[in-house]
């Protein structure tokens, strides 16, 4: 066969022995996947492989070689032989001396990979009995058909380079000569036809009904069956026999008209798919006369090219929205996965993209919804673990409009389905991954619900699987990634209760697998943004044990790798989201030292960042939110240097985006608690300023907000501190204005929530302190109680030092505590009003 014969043949035809994924022309398909294998004989031949790959890279192909992977794969090389094989549409085998010796096995000194895949190369043309398309012997320049191994001498060969476009005409299906469509067949009636008298008795008279056919007795028979009857039933009603016997003979010639037409219809169908057994089935169907047989068989036929159909333009408009989502236009990426699901119900990819980009683009009620129909779509029993990730979407997203407690059953559900499947399966790892991200999930929402002791225990829970992953497969480096997550996590609680030495200890083992990671590849961006994160988290934990010079330098470093990710790509907006908030970070240090010029800078910075990414879209409300945090933090800097009228203006700018994005979604829990603390920075502010009407306004707007998010979810034990802080501020301005029993009730407001989150738990620190402040405000009105309030606030202070959690700020207001107690003690004068203050 010639070489553009076989261009012809190998573009027009396709088998199972090839990946059946492209529907359009090669040359249209963007990932036609090639591999070649080729055996190392020297380093000539290796450079001349890699030219060869690279060019076919560069024109268009996923050309794959060993040549291109780091150090060797995570899944073995073994494996990853045949995982390339089975997964190209092409193998390009390039056939040596060397290479013919070591497919035959008859190289023991030599490389083994060749030996592996010509098992795996022979074995699959065994199993399509040499029906080949996939396999194409390549002879380089000075090479001989000889060194062709057996398997493949039958097909055609291209020597390189001078073949190299006919080569190329083949990988993408672009024909020479393409061949002229088929036209429609022309039927040709017999030339004679066999009598057929069709006798119907009607009362006593007998009627001959003659027509003349070649068509088959049992169809034949059916239609004299038929007419029978019709004329049975019409002939009492009917005065002109003769015009009703003529108006059957018609429908004979129309019906057998219809009958041909169905058998050239067939044959037509057969040329396309000369292989389709339902179309086969019909065929004989029909020439044995068996009309309703080929009706059935014919409605099925269209049931399953519908079904096909239809699933291929699902595939078509998924493939459309992720090129969209990977272009960042979110908004066309969510119509064509809407149309993705329209086409196919059952696609639970699409649903589940659906939901993201929903959520990212702040529509809750359409991500919820989302996750609630790909269940509707699925069958609880069958496809569990299908179902127990749909669960795990609809909790995310209650779980984000603050509903935590419909999300911790969601999410519950869906952790005893994973449960159920790992334990009918325990050597399966991807359950046991599921099983992972679930405990995490479950995790989050203890945190929400102020139970750290609960949460603690079910991200220990998924560090243990972690580390069985990781110890089972130390060369897997996505599940070293997660056991550094995990560690995170576990350290993140570990901070919540105050024990500083087990959270830093947790963040470090995360560090280190961190590091290990991107020393392994640095060009690895993920495995970089992650080690960015790890040294984020240590420098957390150095600010929360007071060594704010090692968490300027774990920030520093942080900062480090975030510029250099920036550099890298300035469209990466994730990585220049990373660099903003990594400038407030060391802001924050800078702050806390007290270099007030170095921390505005650093703000500043990262506000420029936040809003180049707000103007970039005003629909991405995370990026908007991130310009809401970094105009409050300018405001902060704002007034630890004493510049008010700066201070306000930042915390107005804040306050008008928290209030836009409320707007967008009424029921963003978190974005209501931004607006809530927004409204009381600006009566921080309007405080300073003496204006304490506006001030008491704006503490009030707050206080409704804080109140409604409260009453919302009791257990939310962030949203009750929050309240507590309201009714403090809101006490303090009634003080200021001389009416001692209005500020008398909302400090007592304050006591009474502070004193719940406390006793709740006892090992959150922040809670204690917040305790601190209360009983401290209350003894301000309440002056006749001075003594015990104070002795109650010593008391948890003098507690939390014994525990070694109490931070240097705070370990100062055991003294002032200590010197307002003393006089009062004694019975002399009382502390000033600024004394009593912590």
């Amino acid at each position: 066969m010639s070489v553009g014969h076989l261009v012809d043949f190998a573009a027009g035809f396709t088998y199972a022995c090839r990946s059946s994924r492209s529907r359009y022309p090669l040359f249209m398909n963007p990932t036609v996947r090639v591999f070649i294998s080729y055996s190392h004989d020297t380093s000539e031949h290796r450079a001349f492989i890699l030219a060869f790959a690279n060019r076919l890279r560069g024109e268009g192909l996923d050309c794959q070689i060993d040549q291109y992977v780091p150090g060797f794969p995570p899944e073995g090389w073994q494996r990853w032989m045949e995982n390339q094989i089975e997964q190209a549409d092409f193998v390009l085998i390039v056939c040596t001396p060397v290479y013919l010796q070591r497919y035959r096995g008859n190289d023991p000194d030599g490389g083994r990979g060749v030996n592996f895949e010509g098992v795996v190369i022979s074995q699959t043309l065994y199993d399509h009995y040499y029906r080949n398309t996939k396999f194409i012997p390549i002879i380089p320049g000075h090479g001989s058909l000889d060194d062709v191994p057996l398997p493949l001498k039958g097909y055609t060969t291209y020597t390189l380079p001078q073949d190299y476009t006919a080569l190329y005409r083949l990988l993408t299906g672009q024909h020479a000569t393409p061949a002229p469509g088929i036209g429609g067949m022309i039927y040709l009636p017999p030339e004679t036809g066999s009598g057929l008298a069709l006798n119907v008795s009607i009362a006593q008279q007998a009627v001959q009904v003659a027509s003349y056919t070649n068509l088959p007795d049992a169809a034949v028979q059916t239609l004299v069956a038929q007419l029978q009857k019709q004329l049975s039933e019409e002939k009492r009603n009917n005065h002109n026999l003769s015009d009703l016997l003529e108006r059957y003979r018609n429908d004979v010639a129309e019906w057998e008209r219809k009958y041909r037409d169905a058998l050239e219809q067939n044959a037509a169908d057969l040329r396309k798919n000369p292989e389709n057994p339902q179309l086969l089935a019909e065929q004989q169907a029909l020439q044995a006369g068996e009309l309703e047989q080929a009706a059935q068989i014919r409605e099925r036929y269209y049931q399953n090219l519908k079904r096909e159909k239809t699933a291929e333009l699902a595939q078509e408009a998924y493939t459309a929205a992720e090129r969209w989502e990977n272009a960042f236009n979110m908004p066309k990426a969510l119509a064509l996965y809407q149309e993705a699901v329209i086409f196919r119900r059952d696609y639970p990819e699409a649903w589940r993209n659906i939901g993201s980009i929903a959520g990212k683009l702040g529509n809750s009620t359409l991500a919820l919804e989302a996750a609630q129909n790909l269940q509707k779509q699925l069958d609880p029993e069958k496809d569990r673990r299908w179902f127990a990730i749909a669960l795990r979407d609809e909790a995310d997203v209650l779980s984000a409009l603050g509903n935590n407690r419909k999300a911790l059953e969601k999410y519950r559900q869906s952790q005893l389905l994973l449960e159920q499947l790992v334990k009918a399966e325990p050597d399966n790892l991807n359950l046991q991954c599921d099983l992972s991200v679930s405990h995490n999930r479950v995790g989050d929402m203890h945190v929400k619900n102020g139970d750290n002791a609960t949460a603690l225990k079910a991200y220990q829970d998924d560090l243990t699987i972690a580390k069985r992953l990781a110890e089972f497969y130390p060369n897997h480096t996505s599940w070293q990634r997660d056991l550094s997550v995990s560690y995170e996590r576990v350290g993140d609680m570990h901070m919540k209760s105050g024990d500083n030495a087990a959270a830093l200890k947790a963040y470090q083992d995360g560090l280190a697998i961190a590091k290990r990671l991107a020393e392994l590849d640095p060009s690895h961006t993920e495995w970089q943004r992650d080690l960015f994160v790890s040294h984020t988290k240590v420098g957390d934990m150095h600010v929360k044990s007071g060594d704010n010079a090692a968490a300027l330098k774990a920030y520093q470093d942080g900062l480090a790798i975030a510029k250099k990710l920036a550099e890298l790509d300035p469209n990466h907006m994730e990585w220049q989201r990373d660099l903003s908030v990594s400038h407030n970070r060391v802001g924050d240090m800078h702050m806390k030292s007290g270099d007030n010029t170095a921390a505005l800078k650093a703000y500043q910075d990262g506000l420029a960042i936040a809003k180049r990414l707000a103007e970039l879209d005003q629909n991405h409300t995370e990026w908007q939110r991130d310009m809401f945090v970094s105009h409050t933090k300018v405001g902060d800097m704002h007034v630890k240097s004493g510049d008010n009228a700066a201070a306000l203006k930042a915390y107005q700018d804040s306050l008008a985006i928290a209030k836009r994005l409320v707007e967008l979604d009424p029921n963003h829990t978190q974005w209501q608690s931004d607006l809530s603390l927004s409204y009381d920075r600006v009566g921080d502010m309007y405080v300073k300023s003496g204006d304490n009407a506006a001030a008491l306004k704006a503490y009030q707007y707050g206080l409704a907000i804080a109140k409604r998010l409260a009453e919302l979810d009791p257990k939310h034990t962030e949203w009750q501190r929050d309240l507590s802080v309201s009714y403090n501020k809101i006490g303090g301005v009634h003080e200021k204005t001389g009416d001692n029993a209005a500020a008398l009730k909302a400090y007592q407001d304050d006591l009474t929530i502070a004193k719940k989150l406390a006793e709740l738990d006892p090992a959150v620190v922040q809670w204690q302190t917040d305790l601190v402040v209360s009983y401290v405000k209350l003894s301000q009105i309440q002056k006749e109680r001075r003594k015990e309030l104070w002795a109650n606030a010593l008391d948890i202070l003098y507690r939390l030092q014994r525990e070694n959690r109490l931070d240097h700020e705070k370990q100062q207001w055991i003294g002032t505590l200590e010197g307002m107690l003393q006089p009062v003690s004694s019975g002399r004068d009382e502390p000033s009003a600024e004394a009593a203050k912590p």
